[in-house]
């Protein structure tokens, strides 16, 4: 049997499903640094039942941290709704601070070096043969990396008749659209004028 091991949560209660059924939950405590340690509540995974309806059945995970003493479900992810699929970060604290997502790539030797990828963001679909196909793709990059003095830059890439032809860049120095002589126009209108 080619089957990993598993570790199975099951709802006992199985006659009286519901909307909104917690289905199972892992919890991660540890101790904090009060005058006599407490055991804390420092993260939980919960799966939850979005639907029970009998061959339409969503779910999904939501990731709860500890975040200033309280534990918030900060990350979600989606089966069904409008998309499946879904993800979603969210800050529900009272300030004006938007979650972050980090891409970092950090070397195994420490030190970077100019050219490096900091992170690449994919859009795939389906073609009509059933390939898995890079839409739009960007990547980031440190143009240099010396300390002091470093360097960024983005690159956005589209797929043009079957081909990615890179479409648009920002640097440092420059915004560069079309860098390739792609058959890309550039276009900037209003709603005023023709």
């Amino acid at each position: 049997d080619a089957a990993g091991a598993q570790i199975r949560l099951v709802k006992n209660n199985s006659g009286s499903a519901a909307d909104g059924d917690d289905l199972g939950e892992l919890r991660f405590y540890g101790y904090n640094d009060a005058t006599t340690p407490q055991n804390t509540l420092y993260s939980k995974i919960i799966a939850e039942s979005n639907d029970v309806t009998d061959g339409a059945e969503d779910a999904d995970i939501d990731f709860y941290t500890m975040d200033d003493g309280t534990l918030s479900n900060n990350w979600i992810m989606f089966g069904g709704e409008t998309a499946g699929g879904s993800f979603m970060m969210r800050n529900q604290k009272a300030d004006a601070i938007s979650p972050y997502f980090y891409m970092r790539n950090t070397r195994a030797a420490g030190a970077g070096s100019s050219g490096d990828d900091a992170g690449r963001l994919y859009f795939q679909c389906m073609n009509d043969a059933s390939q898995n196909t890079n839409a739009v793709y960007a990547v980031a990059e440190m143009s240099t990396v010396t300390d002091g003095a470093e360097d960024g830059a983005i690159y956005w890439y589209v797929m043009k008749a079957g081909t990615t032809r890179q479409a648009f860049q920002i640097q440092s120095s420059a915004v560069v659209v079309n860098d390739g002589s792609t058959d890309i126009d550039f276009r900037v209108e209003t709603d005023a004028n023709s």
